[in-house]
């Protein structure tokens, strides 16, 4: 059985404020391209699977769900023999992506989204195709009736209901596939999961071992866990500006006799990018070639700039981020404790340390020599707008 391995699409995700849809519309055109290369290639694909997180949100982006749905159409009428796999991730609904998964799952579209339907296999060519979702608090009960709670007993029951199911084709040795989402054991986050891969316990992915392939999904970097078997293909785009731009599809052929796996790179419609360098060198050459990545820029100067990411993205019109360095070492964003003590330190009516304290708190320590002058004006200033409102309170 050969079959596509992917995972954590988003669809409808958002990054600072900029829609991402065009973007995941050309990673789903690659996929349907890789397929047409190897139907053409008379090595034709058996599965695409897609391990949990079809869209961004529970209730998914207007945008989102047509385009998923476009999707489904034209793999469908392209590839009518493919068997198509998805599993709810934990930011699914699982009521809403199991939406007609009925009729679809006879059109051979398998949308699997409650953990009671982990152990109902799809025999697709010579091996059997199983789905576990993202499974919440008493998705599951088990052999005694127990509710089932913490994510590493939830998979744990789970596979055995698998592992039982497949007994019946044991006899045969009928390769295993599993389908999973979750945060298993030797993982290494990125970024863009950070922020919510808390919820999910992590799970012993030895667990999995008695499966010839566990397709799994939940963390955004391609990665295997605890075997070359047992992997994570990881977000076909980068969904942070912390994240590694290495992003991939990965090609599996399974037999009786092993294992074959190949990386498939996505090429993003834009890079997602970090720099941090000094502001006159944004507005120079020396980044020319990323001027059409989505960029954050961490400018690394003393000097407050009017207005820098209007005058930034006459160069760089897809800038979605820009700040000021910080260093933690170098003493600046002191903890509320230290604030308030130094506050409490300066004499009442002293505006002028207030706001020398506010400087070198925020960028780090006071300007050059060339910006002197104009540091003292300002500092005049503030003291001076200070004064008239506590005159008028």
């Amino acid at each position: 059985m050969k079959f596509l391995h992917t995972s954590d699409w988003h669809l409808g995700k958002v990054l600072f404020d900029h829609s991402l849809i065009e973007d995941q519309r050309h990673f789903l055109n690659q996929i349907i391209d890789e397929l047409e290369k190897a139907e053409s290639e008379n090595s034709a694909y058996d599965a695409l699977i897609v391990a949990g997180d079809i869209y961004d949100k529970a209730i998914p982006a207007p945008e989102a769900v047509p385009l998923f749905s476009e999707f489904l159409r034209e793999v469908h009428e392209k590839f009518p023999g493919l068997e198509m796999f998805f599993s709810s991730g934990n930011h699914d609904s699982p009521t809403r992506l199991s939406f007609a998964s009925g009729l679809l799952h006879s059109q051979n579209i398998h949308i699997v989204t409650e953990g009671k339907e982990c152990d109902r296999g799809v025999v697709v060519g010579d091996a059997v195709v199983y789905q576990i979702p993202f499974l919440l608090q008493g998705s599951l009960l088990d052999e005694e009736g127990k509710v089932l709670r913490h994510q590493d007993e939830l998979i744990e029951e789970a596979c055995r209901r698998i592992l039982k199911a497949h007994e019946q084709y044991s006899c045969k040795s009928i390769p295993s596939i599993v389908s999973a989402h979750v945060f298993a054991s030797n993982s290494d986050l990125s970024g863009s999961e950070r922020n919510f891969v808390g919820t999910a316990e992590q799970v012993d992915a030895k667990k999995f071992k008695a499966f010839d392939y566990v397709a799994l999904g939940h963390i955004h970097g391609k990665q295997k866990t605890c075997s070359e078997n047992v992997c994570y293909s990881g977000s076909p785009l980068s969904y942070n500006f912390g994240e590694g731009s290495d992003k991939v599809m990965l090609s599996v052929t399974v037999t009786k006799d092993g294992v074959e796996k190949r990386e498939i790179p996505f090429v993003p419609l834009h890079k997602v990018t970090r720099i941090e360098g000094k502001y006159e060198d944004f507005l120079g050459s020396r980044y020319d070639e990323h001027k059409d990545d989505y960029l954050e820029l961490i400018c690394t100067d003393n000097i407050v700039h009017e207005a820098p990411l209007e005058t930034l993205r006459n160069k760089f019109p897809n800038i979605l981020s820009f700040r000021v360095a910080r260093t933690e070492s170098s003493g600046q964003n002191m903890a509320v404790a230290e604030r308030k003590k130094a506050l409490d330190n300066i004499a009442s009516g002293d505006y002028g340390k207030i706001f020398d304290l506010f400087i070198t708190d925020v960028y780090r320590n006071h300007p050059g020599e060339e910006m002197t002058e104009v540091y003292e004006d300002e500092k005049k200033l503030f003291t001076k707008t200070a004064k008239e409102v506590e005159a008028e309170e």
